[in-house]
């Protein structure tokens, strides 16, 4: 199965950082997202980023561990044994600060 998400976020490229996102997200950030969010946790281990959630799916409650495998600014890649996660930042349709004002581009 493959599902994709996009949402538009009204904020400087340049402001964002994914992999500081993710690796600093709490537990409250992630729940606050979803309400089928349930609970997560990360940790670093040799040096690698690992988070662990748990979220319900239609009936079923999952849990999913996940291990980064590679990012840039733009882009995060998680591997787990059964699945796949790519959270990646288009910015074709982000904002660019221009002085004072955020402008599109």
């Amino acid at each position: 199965m493959r599902i994709t998400k996009k949402y538009k976020l009204q904020v400087a490229a340049e402001n964002v950082d994914l992999y500081k996102w993710v690796t600093e997200m709490t537990p409250g950030e992630y729940e606050s997202f979803s309400k089928a969010h349930k609970a997560m946790g990360s940790y670093f281990e040799d040096g690698k980023f690992h988070m662990v959630n748990v979220e319900n799916m239609g009936n079923e409650m999952i849990v999913q561990y996940y291990q980064l495998k590679e990012h840039t600014e733009d882009h995060l890649r998680f591997y787990s044994d059964r699945t796949e996660a790519y959270i990646a930042m288009d910015t074709s349709h982000c904002w660019s600060s221009m002085g004072n004002e955020a402008q599109a581009y």
